[in-house]
């Protein structure tokens, strides 16, 4: 085999040192990756450990990914839902679920639009309903709860955890009201055809309604429903074509956090090796990070996967692009020694 000259290794080692440290020990690099013989996969979404598909290839039960082959491709649900449609997975702490929204239509009479409905009367309404285990919140910072339509008002119910990790009630709610078309914003929620309101930390269930003040007799040309959801930050910019039933979709975009324990004992447990367990910022539970100067998937083992060093991961990249393993080594020591004297 031709080596590559060793100036050249030489770069290609600094880059990746370079590369893998800016990245820092959490590099998104590890989230795919599964327990050792586990099915990684169910349709579009990768599987990290401590989720998976399978027995023996999740933490516990909570973080059983249900794969429902019914569908094409075949949908991951959360557990044993077969609502809770996960669409993102993150090592990080955060999971990505696609939430059905709720809603309350309202048609004109026979006589004005044909024979939809009689006067005044709903049709097709739906509610929301989320019910989550302990290690699983509604994220304060990463969702809002929407309200679209005019003559409309939203409601979210549910409990959430104090301090104490008990569950208190929660309830909340807001209005968006409009005369006619040409008096609604829009383009944002700002309670005139939308509103919005923050999310609360620790909401572990919540049902969601929708309603009308006056059935929405004076605005049925333009906004016959209203509907209600909790989304995602930014996963929703609201304008004027949402008030039309046929636009709006049925399910929103809604990010959860996760933690893999309640105490710090347990959760060292949980953490492996070159991995620290931490407390998440809403204090509900604790996760597991790498150390410094280390990437990999913090609840695997070292050999499976887990938190491996920077130097080495480097290292072994640049062997593999074909430089020989003793120069390389060499070449390793002395930029080794040359950044702990400059640090």
């Amino acid at each position: 085999m031709d080596w590559l000259p060793d100036f050249l290794c030489y770069i290609i080692l600094v880059v990746l040192l370079a590369h893998n440290i800016a990245s820092g020990a959490q590099a998104e690099y590890s989230d795919h990756q599964a327990k050792p013989g586990c099915n990684s996969t169910c349709g579009n979404l990768t599987i990290p450990y401590p989720f998976g598909v399978e027995e023996k290839c999740y933490l516990d039960e909570e973080f059983l990914i249900t794969c429902n082959y019914s569908y094409d491709p075949p949908q991951p649900f959360l557990m044993n839902s077969t609502s809770v449609m996960v669409t993102n997975i993150s090592i990080l702490g955060d999971l990505t679920i696609n939430q059905l929204i709720a809603q309350e239509c309202y048609y004109p009479p026979a006589h004005v639009f044909g024979p939809m409905a009689s006067p005044g009367s709903n049709k097709g309404d739906t509610w929301s309903s989320l019910d989550l285990v302990s290690k699983f919140t509604v994220s304060e910072s990463r969702n809002k709860f929407t309200v679209v339509g005019c003559d409309s008002q939203g409601f979210i119910g549910g409990s959430r955890l104090n301090s104490s990790g008990l569950e208190n009630d929660y309830s909340s709610g807001c209005m968006s009201v409009c005369d006619y078309k040409g008096s609604l914003d829009a383009t944002s929620c700002t309670g005139s055809g939308c509103c919005q309101l923050e999310i609360p930390p620790g909401l572990v269930f919540t049902n969601v309604t929708a309603s009308s003040f006056n059935n929405h007799v004076y605005v049925w040309d333009f906004s016959p429903c209203t509907f209600a959801f909790i989304v995602e930050d930014g996963g929703f910019n609201f304008n004027s074509s949402y008030l039309d039933p046929n636009y709006m979709p049925e399910r929103m975009p809604v990010v959860l956090e996760w933690t893999v324990a309640t105490e710090t004992s347990s959760s060292t447990i949980v953490c492996k090796g070159n991995a620290t367990s931490y407390q998440t910022n809403n204090k509900f539970g604790y996760r597991c990070k790498c150390k410094e100067g280390y990437q990999g998937n913090p609840y695997l083992p070292y050999l499976q996967g887990g938190c491996q060093a920077i130097y080495a991961l480097a290292l072994r990249a640049t062997m593999g692009m074909g430089c020989e393993m003793e120069r390389v080594a060499n070449q390793f020591k002395r930029i080794k020694y040359h950044f702990s004297r400059s640090r």
